[in-house]
Protein backbone atom coordinates (compact mmCIF):
# COMPACT_ATOMS: atom_id res chain seq x y z
CA UNK A 1 0.00 0.00 0.00
CA UNK A 2 1.45 3.35 -1.05
CA UNK A 3 1.86 6.29 1.28
CA UNK A 4 -1.23 8.11 0.01
CA UNK A 5 -3.49 5.14 0.68
CA UNK A 6 -2.00 4.77 4.14
CA UNK A 7 -2.82 8.37 4.94
CA UNK A 8 -6.38 7.92 3.76
CA UNK A 9 -6.78 4.74 5.83
CA UNK A 10 -5.26 6.37 8.91
CA UNK A 11 -7.53 9.40 8.56
CA UNK A 12 -10.60 7.21 8.34
CA UNK A 13 -9.55 5.27 11.46
CA UNK A 14 -8.95 8.49 13.40
CA UNK A 15 -12.35 9.84 12.34
CA UNK A 16 -14.00 6.64 13.52
CA UNK A 17 -12.19 6.83 16.87
CA UNK A 18 -13.27 10.50 17.38
CA UNK A 19 -16.86 9.60 16.50
CA UNK A 20 -16.77 6.74 18.97
CA UNK A 21 -15.25 9.05 21.65
CA UNK A 22 -17.98 11.66 21.05
CA UNK A 23 -20.60 8.94 21.43
CA UNK A 24 -18.91 7.68 24.62
CA UNK A 25 -18.78 11.18 26.16
CA UNK A 26 -22.44 11.68 25.36
CA UNK A 27 -23.28 8.38 26.98
CA UNK A 28 -21.17 9.27 30.01
CA UNK A 29 -22.96 12.62 30.34
CA UNK A 30 -26.31 10.86 30.15
CA UNK A 31 -25.20 8.32 32.73
CA UNK A 32 -23.81 11.14 34.92
CA UNK A 33 -27.09 13.05 34.66
CA UNK A 34 -29.03 9.86 35.40
CA UNK A 35 -26.87 9.03 38.42
CA UNK A 36 -27.10 12.61 39.69
CA UNK A 37 -30.90 12.51 39.44
CA UNK A 38 -31.04 9.15 41.19
CA UNK A 39 -28.66 10.38 43.91
CA UNK A 40 -30.91 13.40 44.28
CA UNK A 41 -34.01 11.21 44.59
CA UNK A 42 -32.18 8.91 46.99
CA UNK A 43 -31.15 11.95 49.03
CA UNK A 44 -34.79 13.00 49.36
CA UNK A 45 -35.84 9.54 50.49
CA UNK A 46 -32.93 9.30 52.92
CA UNK A 47 -33.63 12.81 54.22
CA UNK A 48 -37.28 12.00 54.83
CA UNK A 49 -36.36 8.69 56.45
CA UNK A 50 -33.63 10.36 58.47
CA UNK A 51 -36.11 13.02 59.58
CA UNK A 52 -38.63 10.38 60.59
CA UNK A 53 -35.97 8.42 62.46
CA UNK A 54 -34.76 11.65 64.04
CA UNK A 55 -38.31 12.38 65.14
CA UNK A 56 -38.58 8.84 66.53
CA UNK A 57 -35.26 9.34 68.28
CA UNK A 58 -36.48 12.62 69.81
CA UNK A 59 -39.67 10.94 70.97
CA UNK A 60 -37.56 8.06 72.27
CA UNK A 61 -35.47 10.56 74.22
CA UNK A 62 -38.68 12.15 75.52
CA UNK A 63 -40.02 8.72 76.46
CA UNK A 64 -36.69 7.94 78.08
CA UNK A 65 -36.94 11.10 80.16
CA UNK A 66 -40.56 10.32 81.04
CA UNK A 67 -39.63 6.75 81.92
CA UNK A 68 -36.76 7.97 84.09
CA UNK A 69 -39.19 10.29 85.83
CA UNK A 70 -41.55 7.35 86.24
CA UNK A 71 -38.75 5.31 87.81
CA UNK A 72 -37.94 8.19 90.12
CA UNK A 73 -41.60 8.30 91.16
CA UNK A 74 -41.57 4.55 91.83
CA UNK A 75 -38.44 4.99 93.93
CA UNK A 76 -40.12 7.82 95.80
CA UNK A 77 -43.19 5.61 96.24
CA UNK A 78 -40.99 2.85 97.59
CA UNK A 79 -39.35 5.23 100.04
CA UNK A 80 -42.70 6.66 101.10
CA UNK A 81 -43.98 3.12 101.44
CA UNK A 82 -41.09 2.31 103.77
CA UNK A 83 -41.82 5.41 105.85
CA UNK A 84 -45.54 4.63 105.99
CA UNK A 85 -44.82 1.02 106.89
CA UNK A 86 -42.60 2.19 109.74
CA UNK A 87 -45.22 4.67 110.91
CA UNK A 88 -47.96 2.04 110.71
CA UNK A 89 -45.83 -0.39 112.71
CA UNK A 90 -45.17 2.36 115.24
CA UNK A 91 -48.89 3.24 115.31
CA UNK A 92 -49.76 -0.39 115.84
CA UNK A 93 -47.29 -0.57 118.73
CA UNK A 94 -48.70 2.64 120.22
CA UNK A 95 -52.28 1.37 119.79
CA UNK A 96 -51.36 -1.90 121.48
CA UNK A 97 -49.68 -0.04 124.35
CA UNK A 98 -52.66 2.32 124.66
CA UNK A 99 -55.01 -0.65 124.68
CA UNK A 100 -53.04 -2.25 127.53
CA UNK A 101 -53.03 1.00 129.46
CA UNK A 102 -56.76 1.35 128.78
CA UNK A 103 -57.40 -2.11 130.16
CA UNK A 104 -55.37 -1.29 133.28
CA UNK A 105 -57.28 1.97 133.65
CA UNK A 106 -60.55 0.09 133.27
CA UNK A 107 -59.47 -2.23 136.09
CA UNK A 108 -58.70 0.79 138.27
CA UNK A 109 -62.08 2.35 137.45
CA UNK A 110 -63.74 -0.96 138.17
CA UNK A 111 -62.07 -1.11 141.60
CA UNK A 112 -63.04 2.51 142.23
CA UNK A 113 -66.63 1.74 141.30
CA UNK A 114 -66.59 -1.19 143.70
CA UNK A 115 -65.26 1.07 146.48
CA UNK A 116 -67.90 3.69 145.70
CA UNK A 117 -70.57 0.99 145.93
CA UNK A 118 -69.23 -0.02 149.35
CA UNK A 119 -69.21 3.64 150.38
CA UNK A 120 -72.82 4.02 149.30
CA UNK A 121 -73.78 0.95 151.31
CA UNK A 122 -71.90 2.29 154.35
CA UNK A 123 -73.55 5.70 154.03
CA UNK A 124 -76.95 4.08 153.75
CA UNK A 125 -76.19 2.04 156.90
CA UNK A 126 -75.14 5.22 158.75
CA UNK A 127 -78.38 6.87 157.61
CA UNK A 128 -80.37 4.04 159.09
CA UNK A 129 -78.39 4.19 162.32
CA UNK A 130 -79.03 7.94 162.52
CA UNK A 131 -82.72 7.28 162.08
CA UNK A 132 -82.57 4.69 164.90
CA UNK A 133 -80.76 7.13 167.23
CA UNK A 134 -83.29 9.87 166.63
CA UNK A 135 -85.99 7.83 168.48
CA UNK A 136 -84.00 7.47 171.80
CA UNK A 137 -83.02 11.10 171.57
CA UNK A 138 -86.63 12.03 171.19
CA UNK A 139 -87.44 9.90 174.29
CA UNK A 140 -84.66 11.60 176.23
CA UNK A 141 -86.19 14.89 175.22
CA UNK A 142 -89.55 13.72 176.47
CA UNK A 143 -88.00 12.65 179.80
CA UNK A 144 -86.28 16.04 180.11
CA UNK A 145 -89.65 17.66 179.55
CA UNK A 146 -91.18 15.56 182.36
CA UNK A 147 -88.29 16.44 184.68
CA UNK A 148 -88.73 20.09 183.78
CA UNK A 149 -92.44 19.80 184.65
CA UNK A 150 -91.62 18.14 187.96
CA UNK A 151 -89.09 20.89 188.70
CA UNK A 152 -91.72 23.52 188.06
CA UNK A 153 -94.18 21.77 190.38
CA UNK A 154 -91.46 21.41 193.02
CA UNK A 155 -90.78 25.13 192.82
CA UNK A 156 -94.48 25.76 193.26
CA UNK A 157 -94.61 23.43 196.30
CA UNK A 158 -91.55 25.11 197.77
CA UNK A 159 -93.20 28.48 197.36
CA UNK A 160 -96.37 27.29 199.04
CA UNK A 161 -94.30 25.71 201.84
CA UNK A 162 -92.47 28.96 202.40
CA UNK A 163 -95.74 30.82 202.63
CA UNK A 164 -97.15 28.29 205.10
CA UNK A 165 -93.96 28.35 207.17
CA UNK A 166 -94.22 32.10 207.42
CA UNK A 167 -97.72 31.76 208.71
CA UNK A 168 -96.73 29.17 211.26
CA UNK A 169 -94.06 31.44 212.82
CA UNK A 170 -91.58 29.74 215.10
CA UNK A 171 -93.24 26.43 214.60
CA UNK A 172 -92.73 26.55 210.90
CA UNK A 173 -89.01 27.49 210.81
CA UNK A 174 -87.89 23.94 210.30
CA UNK A 175 -90.46 23.47 207.62
CA UNK A 176 -89.20 26.70 206.10
CA UNK A 177 -85.66 25.26 205.86
CA UNK A 178 -86.97 22.18 204.10
CA UNK A 179 -88.98 24.35 201.74
CA UNK A 180 -85.86 26.38 201.00
CA UNK A 181 -83.86 23.24 200.15
CA UNK A 182 -86.68 21.96 197.98
CA UNK A 183 -86.69 25.24 196.20
CA UNK A 184 -82.93 25.06 195.69
CA UNK A 185 -83.31 21.48 194.34
CA UNK A 186 -86.07 22.62 192.03
CA UNK A 187 -83.84 25.40 190.71
CA UNK A 188 -80.94 22.98 190.19
CA UNK A 189 -83.27 20.56 188.45
CA UNK A 190 -84.56 23.34 186.23
CA UNK A 191 -80.99 24.35 185.28
CA UNK A 192 -80.03 20.73 184.62
CA UNK A 193 -83.13 20.23 182.57
CA UNK A 194 -82.36 23.38 180.59
CA UNK A 195 -78.83 22.13 179.92
CA UNK A 196 -80.22 18.72 178.88
CA UNK A 197 -82.67 20.42 176.50
CA UNK A 198 -79.90 22.64 175.11
CA UNK A 199 -77.64 19.61 174.60
CA UNK A 200 -80.46 17.61 173.09
CA UNK A 201 -81.31 20.49 170.75
CA UNK A 202 -77.66 20.76 169.72
CA UNK A 203 -77.43 16.99 169.23
CA UNK A 204 -80.64 17.11 167.23
CA UNK A 205 -79.33 19.93 165.07
CA UNK A 206 -76.06 18.08 164.51
CA UNK A 207 -77.96 14.91 163.66
CA UNK A 208 -80.10 16.86 161.17
CA UNK A 209 -76.97 18.36 159.54
CA UNK A 210 -75.33 14.93 159.54
CA UNK A 211 -78.43 13.45 157.99
CA UNK A 212 -78.45 16.15 155.28
CA UNK A 213 -74.71 15.70 154.65
CA UNK A 214 -75.21 11.97 154.58
CA UNK A 215 -78.03 12.39 152.03
CA UNK A 216 -75.86 14.70 149.92
CA UNK A 217 -72.93 12.27 150.15
CA UNK A 218 -75.24 9.45 149.14
CA UNK A 219 -76.44 11.42 146.11
CA UNK A 220 -72.87 12.37 145.13
CA UNK A 221 -71.73 8.79 145.56
CA UNK A 222 -74.61 7.66 143.37
CA UNK A 223 -73.66 10.19 140.67
CA UNK A 224 -70.02 9.06 140.92
CA UNK A 225 -71.17 5.50 140.53
CA UNK A 226 -73.14 6.39 137.38
CA UNK A 227 -70.20 8.40 135.96
CA UNK A 228 -67.80 5.59 136.77
CA UNK A 229 -70.09 3.22 134.92
CA UNK A 230 -70.18 5.60 131.94
CA UNK A 231 -66.37 5.92 131.99
CA UNK A 232 -66.07 2.15 132.13
CA UNK A 233 -68.35 1.85 129.09
CA UNK A 234 -66.39 4.52 127.17
CA UNK A 235 -63.09 2.86 128.05
CA UNK A 236 -64.48 -0.47 127.01
CA UNK A 237 -65.64 0.93 123.65
CA UNK A 238 -62.28 2.72 123.20
CA UNK A 239 -60.44 -0.49 123.96
CA UNK A 240 -62.47 -2.30 121.30
CA UNK A 241 -61.75 0.52 118.81
CA UNK A 242 -58.05 0.34 119.59
CA UNK A 243 -58.16 -3.40 119.03
CA UNK A 244 -59.82 -2.80 115.65
CA UNK A 245 -57.19 -0.13 114.83
CA UNK A 246 -54.49 -2.61 115.76
CA UNK A 247 -56.04 -5.25 113.51
CA UNK A 248 -56.50 -2.74 110.67
CA UNK A 249 -52.92 -1.49 110.90
CA UNK A 250 -51.73 -5.08 110.76
CA UNK A 251 -53.74 -5.58 107.54
CA UNK A 252 -52.47 -2.30 106.07
CA UNK A 253 -48.93 -3.20 107.03
CA UNK A 254 -49.34 -6.50 105.25
CA UNK A 255 -50.67 -4.69 102.15
CA UNK A 256 -47.84 -2.16 102.31
CA UNK A 257 -45.39 -5.02 102.41
CA UNK A 258 -47.03 -6.27 99.22
CA UNK A 259 -46.70 -2.82 97.64
CA UNK A 260 -43.06 -2.75 98.66
CA UNK A 261 -42.52 -6.08 96.94
CA UNK A 262 -44.27 -4.81 93.78
CA UNK A 263 -42.14 -1.64 93.79
CA UNK A 264 -38.99 -3.71 94.14
CA UNK A 265 -40.06 -5.93 91.23
CA UNK A 266 -40.89 -2.87 89.10
CA UNK A 267 -37.56 -1.26 89.89
CA UNK A 268 -35.76 -4.46 88.98
CA UNK A 269 -37.72 -4.69 85.71
CA UNK A 270 -37.15 -1.00 85.02
CA UNK A 271 -33.41 -1.49 85.31
CA UNK A 272 -33.61 -4.13 82.57
CA UNK A 273 -35.88 -1.89 80.45
CA UNK A 274 -33.58 1.09 81.01
CA UNK A 275 -30.56 -0.95 80.01
CA UNK A 276 -32.32 -2.22 76.86
CA UNK A 277 -33.61 1.27 76.09
CA UNK A 278 -30.11 2.66 76.42
CA UNK A 279 -28.78 0.07 73.97
CA UNK A 280 -31.70 0.70 71.60
CA UNK A 281 -31.25 4.47 71.93
CA UNK A 282 -27.55 4.23 71.12
CA UNK A 283 -28.31 1.99 68.16
CA UNK A 284 -31.02 4.37 66.96
CA UNK A 285 -28.67 7.33 67.39
CA UNK A 286 -26.04 5.49 65.34
CA UNK A 287 -28.63 4.84 62.63
CA UNK A 288 -29.62 8.52 62.65
CA UNK A 289 -25.99 9.59 62.37
CA UNK A 290 -25.33 7.11 59.56
CA UNK A 291 -28.44 8.25 57.73
CA UNK A 292 -27.31 11.85 58.12
CA UNK A 293 -23.86 10.96 56.82
CA UNK A 294 -25.38 9.20 53.82
CA UNK A 295 -27.72 12.13 53.25
CA UNK A 296 -24.83 14.60 53.52
CA UNK A 297 -22.77 12.50 51.15
CA UNK A 298 -25.66 12.42 48.69
CA UNK A 299 -26.04 16.20 48.93
CA UNK A 300 -22.28 16.61 48.34
CA UNK A 301 -22.56 14.44 45.23
CA UNK A 302 -25.46 16.57 43.98
CA UNK A 303 -23.36 19.74 44.47
CA UNK A 304 -20.43 18.08 42.70
CA UNK A 305 -22.67 17.08 39.82
CA UNK A 306 -24.18 20.56 39.58
CA UNK A 307 -20.73 22.18 39.63
CA UNK A 308 -19.67 19.87 36.80
CA UNK A 309 -22.59 20.76 34.57
CA UNK A 310 -25.08 17.98 35.36
CA UNK A 311 -28.56 18.93 34.24
CA UNK A 312 -30.37 18.51 37.57
CA UNK A 313 -33.04 20.59 39.27
CA UNK A 314 -30.72 21.68 42.12
CA UNK A 315 -28.16 23.29 39.80
CA UNK A 316 -30.14 26.50 39.35
CA UNK A 317 -30.66 26.95 43.12
CA UNK A 318 -27.00 26.25 43.87
CA UNK A 319 -25.87 28.91 41.39
CA UNK A 320 -28.55 31.31 42.70
CA UNK A 321 -27.44 30.88 46.35
CA UNK A 322 -23.82 31.69 45.45
CA UNK A 323 -24.81 34.79 43.44
CA UNK A 324 -27.16 36.19 46.10
CA UNK A 325 -24.67 35.49 48.93
CA UNK A 326 -22.01 37.40 46.97
CA UNK A 327 -24.51 40.22 46.37
CA UNK A 328 -25.26 40.52 50.12
CA UNK A 329 -21.54 40.34 50.93
CA UNK A 330 -20.95 43.29 48.59
CA UNK A 331 -23.84 45.31 50.09
CA UNK A 332 -22.57 44.70 53.65
CA UNK A 333 -18.98 45.58 52.66
CA UNK A 334 -20.04 48.81 50.92
CA UNK A 335 -22.13 49.79 53.97
CA UNK A 336 -19.14 49.32 56.27
CA UNK A 337 -16.80 51.24 53.94
CA UNK A 338 -19.29 54.10 53.57
CA UNK A 339 -19.77 54.33 57.35
CA UNK A 340 -23.46 53.41 57.25
CA UNK A 341 -22.72 50.72 59.85
CA UNK A 342 -19.53 49.79 61.63
CA UNK A 343 -17.97 46.35 61.21
CA UNK A 344 -18.21 45.83 64.98
CA UNK A 345 -21.95 46.54 64.93
CA UNK A 346 -22.41 44.28 61.92
CA UNK A 347 -20.61 41.49 63.77
CA UNK A 348 -22.50 42.15 67.04
CA UNK A 349 -23.25 38.90 68.91
CA UNK A 350 -24.92 40.41 72.00
CA UNK A 351 -28.49 39.23 71.46
CA UNK A 352 -30.97 41.32 73.47
CA UNK A 353 -34.10 39.33 74.29
CA UNK A 354 -37.42 40.97 73.36
CA UNK A 355 -39.44 40.91 76.56
CA UNK A 356 -42.64 38.84 76.44
CA UNK A 357 -41.79 37.11 73.14
CA UNK A 358 -42.68 33.41 72.82
CA UNK A 359 -40.80 31.80 71.11
CA UNK A 360 -37.95 34.09 72.11
CA UNK A 361 -37.02 36.91 69.72
CA UNK A 362 -33.88 39.06 69.90
CA UNK A 363 -32.43 42.36 68.73
CA UNK A 364 -28.83 43.18 67.79
CA UNK A 365 -26.99 46.31 66.67
CA UNK A 366 -27.39 45.22 63.03
CA UNK A 367 -31.09 44.20 63.13
CA UNK A 368 -32.38 47.59 61.96
CA UNK A 369 -29.76 47.72 59.18
CA UNK A 370 -30.73 44.19 58.05
CA UNK A 371 -34.41 45.24 57.94
CA UNK A 372 -33.42 48.03 55.55
CA UNK A 373 -31.25 46.14 53.04
CA UNK A 374 -32.36 42.49 53.06
CA UNK A 375 -36.14 42.44 52.31
CA UNK A 376 -35.83 43.50 48.64
CA UNK A 377 -33.26 40.78 47.92
CA UNK A 378 -34.97 38.03 49.89
CA UNK A 379 -38.52 38.82 48.69
CA UNK A 380 -37.35 38.90 45.08
CA UNK A 381 -36.06 35.31 45.33
CA UNK A 382 -39.14 34.22 47.29
CA UNK A 383 -41.53 35.63 44.68
CA UNK A 384 -39.63 34.63 41.51
CA UNK A 385 -39.23 30.95 42.28
CA UNK A 386 -42.37 28.96 43.04
CA UNK A 387 -40.43 26.13 44.69
CA UNK A 388 -38.76 28.45 47.21
CA UNK A 389 -40.25 28.12 50.69
CA UNK A 390 -37.99 30.71 52.31
CA UNK A 391 -34.96 32.89 51.60
CA UNK A 392 -33.17 34.44 54.57
CA UNK A 393 -29.74 35.59 55.70
CA UNK A 394 -28.49 34.22 59.03
CA UNK A 395 -25.45 35.16 61.07
CA UNK A 396 -22.86 32.60 62.25
CA UNK A 397 -24.99 31.79 65.33
CA UNK A 398 -28.09 30.98 63.26
CA UNK A 399 -29.74 34.32 64.16
CA UNK A 400 -32.20 35.47 61.48
CA UNK A 401 -32.67 39.23 61.85
CA UNK A 402 -34.93 39.66 58.82
CA UNK A 403 -37.16 36.96 57.36
CA UNK A 404 -39.63 36.85 54.48
CA UNK A 405 -42.74 38.94 55.05
CA UNK A 406 -44.96 35.88 55.25
CA UNK A 407 -42.92 34.66 58.22
CA UNK A 408 -42.54 38.06 59.91
CA UNK A 409 -45.98 38.54 61.47
CA UNK A 410 -46.26 40.23 64.89
CA UNK A 411 -46.46 37.66 67.64
CA UNK A 412 -49.80 36.79 69.24
CA UNK A 413 -50.81 34.85 72.34
CA UNK A 414 -50.48 31.38 70.76
CA UNK A 415 -46.84 30.15 70.85
CA UNK A 416 -47.53 27.50 68.17
CA UNK A 417 -48.91 30.13 65.78
CA UNK A 418 -45.94 32.37 66.57
CA UNK A 419 -43.51 29.53 65.82
CA UNK A 420 -44.93 29.22 62.30
CA UNK A 421 -45.63 32.88 61.45
CA UNK A 422 -43.12 34.92 63.50
CA UNK A 423 -39.75 33.49 62.45
CA UNK A 424 -37.82 36.77 62.19
CA UNK A 425 -35.48 37.95 64.97
CA UNK A 426 -35.11 34.35 66.14
CA UNK A 427 -32.20 31.93 66.62
CA UNK A 428 -32.62 28.57 64.85
CA UNK A 429 -29.93 26.44 66.48
CA UNK A 430 -31.04 23.18 64.83
CA UNK A 431 -28.52 20.98 63.00
CA UNK A 432 -29.41 22.29 59.53
CA UNK A 433 -29.37 25.93 60.63
CA UNK A 434 -26.04 25.61 62.46
CA UNK A 435 -24.40 23.78 59.56
CA UNK A 436 -25.59 26.43 57.10
CA UNK A 437 -24.62 29.48 59.16
CA UNK A 438 -21.13 28.17 60.05
CA UNK A 439 -20.24 26.67 56.68
CA UNK A 440 -17.31 28.28 54.84
CA UNK A 441 -17.35 26.12 51.71
CA UNK A 442 -18.56 27.86 48.51
CA UNK A 443 -21.92 26.16 48.85
CA UNK A 444 -23.63 23.64 51.14
CA UNK A 445 -26.67 21.57 50.23
CA UNK A 446 -28.75 19.88 52.94
CA UNK A 447 -31.86 17.77 52.60
CA UNK A 448 -33.93 17.64 55.76
CA UNK A 449 -37.36 17.39 57.35
CA UNK A 450 -38.43 20.92 58.31
CA UNK A 451 -40.75 21.80 61.15
CA UNK A 452 -43.21 24.35 59.79
CA UNK A 453 -44.95 24.80 63.16
CA UNK A 454 -48.27 23.43 64.36
CA UNK A 455 -47.06 19.84 63.95
CA UNK A 456 -46.51 20.21 60.16
CA UNK A 457 -43.32 18.80 58.58
CA UNK A 458 -42.14 18.89 54.95
CA UNK A 459 -39.02 17.55 53.19
CA UNK A 460 -36.95 20.51 52.05
CA UNK A 461 -33.61 21.18 50.46
CA UNK A 462 -31.54 23.91 52.03
CA UNK A 463 -28.81 25.46 49.90
CA UNK A 464 -26.56 27.99 51.60
CA UNK A 465 -23.53 30.05 50.70
CA UNK A 466 -21.30 32.03 53.11
CA UNK A 467 -21.55 35.81 53.49
CA UNK A 468 -18.14 37.41 54.01
CA UNK A 469 -17.46 41.02 55.02
CA UNK A 470 -13.91 42.36 54.79
CA UNK A 471 -12.43 38.94 55.56
CA UNK A 472 -14.87 38.20 58.43
CA UNK A 473 -17.43 35.41 58.22
CA UNK A 474 -20.75 37.14 58.95
CA UNK A 475 -22.99 34.13 58.26
CA UNK A 476 -24.80 32.67 55.27
CA UNK A 477 -27.66 33.07 52.85
CA UNK A 478 -30.12 30.17 53.10
CA UNK A 479 -32.64 29.19 50.44
CA UNK A 480 -35.12 26.50 51.30
CA UNK A 481 -36.96 24.90 48.41
CA UNK A 482 -39.12 21.92 47.49
CA UNK A 483 -38.32 19.39 44.79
Amino acid sequence: MDTHLKKIATSQVEDNIVDEMDMSLGEIEKIFDFLSARVNELGLVIAESSGNIDEIFEKSEFDKTAFSHFIEQIEELRQVNEIISGEIASSSEIACKANNEMLAYMETVHRTTSSVNKLIRAVEKISKQIEVLQVPLQKVGNIAAVINSIAKQTKLLALNATIEAARAGEAGKGFNVVASEVKTLASSTTEATAQIEETLNKIGTDFNQLSKSNLSATQIAFVVEQQASSVTKVLSDTSKSLQQVDQTTDCVLERMTGVQSICDDMLQSSEIVTSNEKVAGEALENVVNKMREICDSGDDLVVFAADNGAEIDDRKMIILAKEVANQISLIFTNAVESGKISLNDLLDREYQEIEGSNPKQYLTKFTKFADEVLPNIQEDIFERFEKVVFCAATDVNSYVPTHNKIYSKPQGEDPEWNAAHSRNRRIFADRTGCNASRNKKPVLLQTYLRDMGGGNYIVLKDVSAPILVKGSHWGALRIGYKI
